[in-house]
């Protein structure tokens, strides 16, 4: 629960009120921290490559506004390529997808433009040799 200012204390019986035109300095209370609070879904999807028959469509939501995004995914087995597009998105700028470093279970996805808002949600797909899950999905330091 946030903590609200307290109210200013009634003057004592002793103590002269300040005018009605002066201004009391109150400190305004701080804004509640922002949460970013990111959820995701997958279900099977068709491959186009025949080198690898498995894909694994990942939506991912978030309940605010994220730029710039940067995510792995992390998942049960290895990933051969990776896709994504944000729902309604047109152009993207600073963009990268792929399966970084010595680890092939885990995917990268970072872009700058568009922002990932809750109304265009990510749409990530994930391409495999075999079928694979998502174990977990963190988001990278910029």
């Amino acid at each position: 629960m946030p903590i609200q200012p307290s109210s200013p204390r009634p003057p004592k019986a002793r103590e002269k009120a300040p005018p009605v035109d002066q201004k009391q300095s109150e400190t305004p209370a701080p804004a509640p921290a922002i949460v970013e609070h990111i959820r995701y879904t997958s279900r099977r999807a068709p491959s186009d490559k025949q080198e690898l028959p498995f894909a694994l469509q990942v939506i991912i939501q978030t309940d605010t506004s994220i730029t710039p995004v940067a995510l792995a995914i992390e998942c049960d087995g290895e990933i051969g390529d990776v896709r994504f597009f944000v729902a309604g998105g047109g152009v993207y700028m600073n963009t990268y997808s792929g399966v970084p470093g010595p680890r092939n279970d885990v995917a990268v996805v970072r872009f700058s433009f568009p922002t990932l808002t809750p109304e265009a949600p990510l749409v990530i797909t994930l391409l495999s040799k075999t079928d694979i899950k998502v174990k977990q999905i963190a988001r990278l330091p910029q």
